[in-house]
């Protein structure tokens, strides 16, 4: 059996759709920890994470913005801005 996983955060955690490619049927699970999420079973042979790789110390990413202008006005507004290396270094208030 090869499933393929798809997996985006969300508010609750994180959102995985899974695709069981010998019969073809999709289906979903909110997952509360990153552990949780692997350690489901049977285990995807591939976990695509909408994660960006690879930040700027300023401004955009060009492929950020090629992407958007590649999807138009409707799809591309699914594609945000990653945010720029510098970020990482600030604590938070609590």
């Amino acid at each position: 059996m090869t499933i393929l996983a798809g997996v985006d955060g969300c508010s609750f955690g994180w959102l995985c759709v899974k695709k069981d490619l010998e019969n073809d049927t999709l289906n979903s699970m909110i997952f509360k920890a990153t552990a949780e999420l692997f350690a489901q079973s049977p285990t995807p042979a591939i976990f695509a994470i909408d994660i960006p790789i690879g930040l700027t110390d300023s401004g955009p990413r060009q492929c950020d913005i090629q992407a958007r202008r590649l999807l138009g006005a409707r799809r591309g507004t699914s594609v945000f801005p990653a945010p720029i290396r510098p970020v990482l270094n600030v604590g938070s208030r609590q």
